[in-house]
């Protein structure tokens, strides 16, 4: 009946009938009929209540009636040319944030940055989906559209991923945006970045950033004397360097950097200031790097006994960290001596008594931060401490095997304050 109607020019009965049948198929015979006879709204419905939606949203598209046309495009997923023809249908009538919707289903994110920027003027969305597809040509635009807002920082991170590092590292040169040329290059620079980076920040007395740069280009050597030139705690990056390298003439060099700044340098009993103090800690962490245990512990042992002096002097309490890491070390030194001297009498290793039943000296050794910094042969010389101690004994037997964690920064008592 409903085809007979529309072949017999009844449209309006042809299609009721078509829709209350609730027929897919019928409603797809009776769109075709339609079609053919150019009535194509009236198609467009029928083949929509037949599941058809492509072949509706396009007759809706073509029609103009983007209206009707919208809900089926977002039930169109794979259909990337007639998203496109939609975003383009959109964009000619100023709908421009529908239209990036579908430009966005089609692929075609040029044309999304394109409007989010030049109509939309919405770069924080354009930069997500820039940051996410990696389009050059998308960066491209989107790090034109930064510059022209004086977006600097922006324009370097845009300029990069398209692929313009020059003229991205001649932005950051010329806005002061270096560090953030240095942040989103990352581990992708390449030793030409590295250099010339590096060069930036040598000239400008930045040291510290120049030697990682160095150091990041397969230069050690040019990045250990700045990092000596910059002091501080650049101090440290220079000592794992060093240890890093294993290479001999580093390791000298830095040493002697260290031990230049003693105080038994230039005069014996000279008085240990804010520098040498520094300097103290940083050549014990450089012994423990290098495995001179033995040479830490005494220099440790040396500036804790001279800052607990100092603090005695102005009539300040020592810290009990403090003063138990200075203990400890004591003891150790002792106990050193004595196993030299082959003296294992229970009444020259009184002194261990109070660190073993305090839970401080226990299988390990010496207070040092880490397990792997401790010295193999403190071990055997508590052993033989203990085997030798029949006192001893019981009380080791009761200590938990607890690690030591004594923070070098006990080593650094400020001669100021």
């Amino acid at each position: 009946m409903a085809r007979t109607s529309l072949h017999m020019g009844d449209t309006k009965q042809g299609r009721a009938l078509a829709l209350d049948s609730n027929s897919p198929q019928l409603c797809k015979e009776c769109a075709q009929i339609l079609e053919a006879q150019d009535k194509q709204q009236d198609a467009a419905e029928l083949y929509e209540r037949a599941g058809l939606h492509e072949r509706a949203a396009t007759i809706y598209i073509q029609a103009r009636a983007f209206a009707l046309a919208a809900p089926l495009m977002a039930l169109i997923t794979h259909n990337p040319r007639l998203q496109l023809e939609f975003a383009k249908a959109k964009e000619s009538e100023g709908s421009y944030a529908e239209a990036t919707v579908a430009y966005e289903a089609a692929g075609d994110l040029d044309s999304v940055v394109r409007l989010n920027l030049d109509q939309l003027n919405n770069p924080h969305k354009t930069a997500a989906i820039v940051r996410k597809a990696g389009s050059r040509d998308a960066a491209q635009r989107l790090a034109q559209y930064c510059l022209a807002a004086r977006d600097y920082q922006a324009a370097v991170e845009f300029l990069l991923l398209a692929k313009q590092p020059q003229q991205a590292f001649e932005v950051a040169q010329t806005h002061g945006q270096m560090d953030a040329y240095v942040r989103f290059v990352g581990s992708n620079a390449s030793s030409e970045d590295c250099v010339r980076t590096s060069m930036y920040y040598e000239a400008r007395g930045n040291f510290d950033a120049a030697a990682q740069l160095y150091y990041q280009s397969g230069q050690p050597n040019k990045a250990l004397t700045l990092y000596m030139q910059a002091g501080g705690d650049s101090l440290r990056k220079a000592i794992d360097l060093v240890a890093k390298e294993q290479d001999s003439a580093l390791t000298q060099q830095l040493t002697q950097h260290l031990e230049k700044q003693q105080p038994g340098a230039s005069s014996e009993g000279a008085p240990l200031t804010d520098d040498t103090a520094a300097s103290t800690t940083y050549l014990v962490l450089l012994y423990m790097a290098l495995g001179r245990h033995e040479e830490a512990a005494e220099m440790a042992h040396a500036q804790l006994v001279s800052s607990s002096q100092r603090l005695r002097e102005r009539g300040q309490a020592c810290p009990n960290q403090l003063m138990r890491t200075l203990m400890l070390l004591h003891s150790y030194i002792l106990v050193k001596t004595l196993v030299r001297m082959a003296d294992h009498q229970v009444h020259n290793l009184a002194l261990l008594h109070p660190l073993v039943g305090d839970g401080l000296l226990l299988h390990s050794d010496m207070p040092f931060r880490h397990a792997s910094s401790r010295p193999a042969c403190a071990g055997k010389i508590l052993t033989m401490v203990i085997v030798t101690d029949d006192e001893l004994q019981p009380h080791f037997c009761q200590v938990p095997q607890l690690s030591i964690d004594v923070p070098i920064d006990a080593l650094q008592v400020s001669a100021s304050s």
